[in-house]
């Protein structure tokens, strides 16, 4: 009965630690994969070379990260770092959403995909 008891006392202070720490390394790590807008905004356009054609906006540079939202032709896009990732180019599009798109599917004159 008494480790019952020590328990129910515990229980408590345990998970208020667990949460403190949580909430401390939380606050603490470095922020990453952050994109950050160029002071002059570059303007693309998707151009999969298909009327209905969509795009996949991905959640980081490759194939292998997940969806944030569909693209459709045409739709113009912001890109929000000057720096690409192999192929890959961080953009944001007029609902407010960032992530990265591949290059041969936009077209953004300033960095030669046309």
């Amino acid at each position: 009965m008494t480790n019952i008891k020590m328990l129910f006392i515990l229980q408590p202070l345990i998970i208020l630690a667990c949460t403190l720490t949580a909430q401390s390394a939380a606050m603490t790590l470095p922020i990453t994969n952050q994109a950050t807008i160029t002071p002059t905004a570059i303007a693309c356009h998707v151009k999969t070379g298909v009327e209905t054609g969509t795009l996949n906006l991905r959640t980081c540079a490759g194939t292998y990260c997940t969806t944030s939202t569909i693209l459709h032709e045409g739709e113009t896009l912001t890109q929000t770092e000057s720096q690409t990732v192999d192929g890959w180019i961080p953009v944001r599009n007029s609902a407010g959403f960032q992530g990265w798109v591949n290059s041969k599917y936009i077209t953004c004159p300033q960095y030669g995909t046309q």
